[in-house]
């Protein structure tokens, strides 16, 4: 596999450097943090120092440097007020993309929609495809298209989701929602009611049930295929997170009501 010769080979041309705050530059989104989590990172970094560098990748082009890993280091030394920190400069483009996949993509615990941005950056901007990412890096293909398919997802909806910790397969399902105020609602139904489900499931002797939308006028029939669809995904996502479940469907003269239920 490519990028394992390449991160276990010590390349020439990188080094360690004190590089000012300002002047580095972020290629992959800023991921949102919860304040108090932060706060003891930061005190952590000021009691025992910076263990690892942030990797950075320097562009002979613009003269300025990359961050590619160690968002979360970086939100942490700002808080703490420093103006220069200490990081690993990349010089090698090869070793740049391989250090992009190895520490978003590979590392457990990565957040999801760091590891879609890694991807859409090298694609992008470094001649990839899909399939030429995973012969790279040893991702399966599929597992490629469906971080990929988290792009689609609007910044909020992805801050959202992200400190709500829900899964990759779970989001890739929303992404594909079309329709936005069903998508808002799918994550916003789901974010009060995922971590209550699964309690429901085992400890009920009754198969809990939930009204997957409201019901909506017949006479829109556009809206209603789409509303169909919708369901249709927010029950696929259901599964995905782990539970069984069963959708109903009950058409009247004038509206369509949508009832999921929750298995054992």
């Amino acid at each position: 596999m490519e990028l394992t010769n390449l991160l276990n080979k010590t390349l020439p041309g990188t080094y360690i450097k004190y590089i000012k705050c300002d002047e580095l530059e972020h290629i992959l989104p800023r991921l949102p943090h919860e304040e108090t989590d932060l706060v003891t990172f930061a005190e952590s970094i000021h009691r025992f120092g910076l263990i690892e560098p942030i990797r950075v990748f320097y562009e002979p082009d613009t003269g300025k440097h990359y961050i590619i890993s160690g968002e979360r280091r970086f939100a942490a030394l700002n808080l703490l007020g420093r103006t220069r920190i200490i990081c690993h400069v990349i010089t090698d483009p090869k070793l740049r993309d391989a250090t992009l996949i190895a520490e978003n993509c590979l590392k457990d615990g990565t957040d999801i929609f760091r590891s879609c941005r890694a991807l859409e950056y090298l694609i992008d901007n470094c001649g990839y495809t899909p399939s030429s990412l995973a012969h790279f890096s040893g991702l399966p293909l599929a597992r490629i298209n469906r971080l990929l398919k988290l792009g689609l997802l609007k910044a909020e909806e992805r801050r959202k989701l992200s400190l709500a910790k829900m899964s990759e397969q779970v989001c890739a399902e929303i992404a594909l929602i079309d329709e936005s105020t069903t998508r808002t609602a799918v994550i916003d139904y789901l974010i009060k009611h995922m971590p209550t489900m699964r309690d429901a499931i085992n400890n009920s002797a009754s198969k809990p049930k939930m009204q997957a939308v409201r019901a909506v006028h017949r006479s829109h029939p556009f809206k209603c295929e789409l509303i169909d669809n919708s369901v249709a995904r927010l029950k696929k996502l259901i599964d995905n997170a782990g539970f069984k479940s069963r959708l109903e469907r009950k058409a009247s003269e004038r509206e369509l009501t949508y009832t999921i239920s929750l298995q054992k």
